[in-house]
């Protein structure tokens, strides 16, 4: 067996198709409409040991989407591929071991790299700030005064399951965060528009949870809760932790749950809109 070996390779993706105008967007969201987009078609290659290959062509013509199935990342559409007798999809940890790959977009996967460095060299790439990190740490620690300040202030006694439902809640806000965030950028697996705002503009939903729900129209209370579940990082444990006796007061307990599964959404949203990943060139 070859090195490299690839048998009518074919990866197709479906484009969303969209109208333009409000009306004609939301229809699209119960009704889309797909083009079907032939990025690969049907490549039948052999490279062996030791040769140096140049995959060339024009754009869209398939080279970047060919090498991310070698890779791993993307899975086929139809035909077969081995790459030193490990079929990458499948058995993507193992060819990974062996492999590196630079792309064109500044990315890298390089399995000997460990992720600090990934991440500081991604930095330095996109010139980042390392005091970043620092100031991460910075409001971190004066979270912890503020909140330390304002317990002994207002003479609250918690018992010990309200300090233990105050960090299992502290840790499935950073789950919830991250998952959302997470989720709302795996859009571009749909919207691969480069201008879109949407992802911006869900970051914008955290400052309502910085106020009580009682202060937004009934719209907002069901976003926030619902949808953009950022009232659970702070609104809703704090009924719990100030002992409210507020109508939404169960919605507290439901708090620890929250991130978590968040994070179970944002995985089914990234493992369904990777397959339909088509990459920054084809």
């Amino acid at each position: 067996m070859s090195l490299i070996e690839i048998c009518e390779l074919t990866k197709r993706f479906w484009i969303s198709r969209k109208s333009p105008g409000l009306i004609r967007a939301a229809k699209h969201l119960f009704r889309p409409h797909y083009d079907e987009k032939i990025a690969v078609d049907h490549i039948d290659l052999k490279i062996e040991a030791g040769e140096s290959v140049a995959y060339v062509g024009p754009n869209g013509a398939g080279k970047s989407t060919t090498i991310k199935m070698l890779t791993g990342i993307i899975v086929p559409t139809s035909g077969t591929l081995h790459v030193a007798g490990l079929v990458p999809y499948r058995q993507r940890i193992e060819n990974a071991r062996n492999i590196g790959v630079v792309f064109g977009q500044r990315t890298q996967l390089w399995w000997d790299l460990p992720v600090q460095e990934s991440l500081r060299l991604i930095g330095d790439i996109y010139e980042i700030p390392q005091e970043c990190g620092i100031h991460g740490l910075g409001s971190v620690v004066l979270g912890s005064i503020i909140l330390t300040t304002a317990i002994h202030k207002l003479n609250l006694s918690w018992s010990w399951w309200q300090y233990g439902f105050l960090f299992i809640t502290l840790i499935s806000s950073v789950l919830l965060i991250g998952s959302i965030d997470y989720a709302t950028n795996c859009i571009a697996f749909w919207d691969s528009s480069a201008n879109s705002a949407f992802p911006f503009l869900v970051q914008y939903g955290i400052e309502f949870a910085k106020y009580p729900m009682t202060l937004y129209s009934r719209f907002i209370q069901i976003v926030v809760t619902w949808i953009l579940p950022f009232a659970f990082m702070s609104y809703y444990p704090s009924l719990i932790l100030l002992e409210k006796t507020e109508s939404q007061v169960w919605l507290g307990y439901l708090s620890p749950l929250a991130g978590p599964i968040m994070a179970l959404i944002a995985s089914i949203v990234w493992r369904r809109g990777l397959l339909r990943y088509q990459g920054s060139g084809h």
